[in-house]
C-alpha cells in the first residue's frame, strides 16, 4: 500500500466519522452558510490552509431572502482575496448570475 492508498484510507475513515456525528446530531447543520463553515474547518484540518491561509465566502441573499453562498475565494494572499472580493469585481450582476446559477443547478 502506498503513501495515496493509506491516506485515501484514513481520509475515507475520517469523513465515515464526521458522518456519524452528523446522524447522531451532534452537530447542527442549519443552512448552506454552516456547510461551507464544516467544509473549511475540514480542509484546514487537513492542512488546506498551508497552500490557502486566506479564504472568504460571498453570501448574498437570493430571490427568497435566503443567504446564499455565491462563491468561495481562497489564495495565499490577502491582497488578492480583498481585491477579488471587492464590489468592483464582484458586482451585482456577477451576484445576480451566481445566484441564477445556483437556482438552476440540478437538485441531488
Amino acid at each position: 500500500m502506498d503513501d495515496k492508498d493509506r491516506l485515501e484510507m484514513v481520509l475515507y475513515s475520517f469523513l465515515a466519522k464526521a458522518n456519524s456525528y452528523l446522524e447522531d446530531d451532534e452537530i447542527e447543520i442549519h443552512n448552506e452558510e454552516d456547510t461551507v463553515y464544516m467544509w473549511l474547518a475540514l480542509g484546514k484540518f487537513i492542512g488546506i490552509d498551508a497552500l490557502f491561509p486566506h479564504m472568504k465566502m460571498v453570501i448574498s441573499p437570493d430571490i427568497h431572502d435566503v443567504k446564499r453562498v455565491v462563491a468561495l475565494l481562497a489564495s495565499p494572499s490577502k491582497e488578492v482575496i480583498d481585491k477579488a472580493s471587492d464590489d468592483k469585481v464582484i458586482t451585482d450582476e456577477v451576484i445576480e448570475r451566481l445566484l441564477t446559477d445556483l437556482e438552476n443547478k440540478p437538485k441531488q
